[in-house]
């Protein structure tokens, strides 16, 4: 993990977490601080994923609701059309039986 530039921080931590860092990182064949680093950056590569989906979710409900308004401003003009429809029908019909 040896890319850019690098700072040294210094880190109080749990001994017994400090411990179990190093088993970790000798399982990987890893130095602590490559496998602190790993770790870091795929904590906040899973927060960002969250805070996306957070996002997304967000975003979701709001269309729903715009989807939903549409949706029933459409159904209103349909059922207007049909009754149109319904009432020139019907005065063909009216029209058709007196011609007969």
């Amino acid at each position: 993990m040896k890319n850019g530039v690098q700072r040294k921080i210094s880190l109080t931590l749990p001994e017994s977490l400090v411990c179990e860092v190093d088993n970790f990182a000798k399982l990987d064949n890893q130095t602590r601080s490559e496998f602190v680093a790993l770790a870091m950056k795929k904590y906040m590569r899973e927060r960002r994923m969250i805070e996306l989906k957070e996002q997304m979710k967000k975003g979701y409900l709001e269309m729903g609701n715009i989807n939903l308004k549409i949706a029933e401003d459409s159904l209103l003009s349909d059922e207007s059309a049909y009754k149109i429809y319904e009432e020139f029908l019907s005065e063909s019909e009216e029209r058709d039986s007196k011609t007969r």
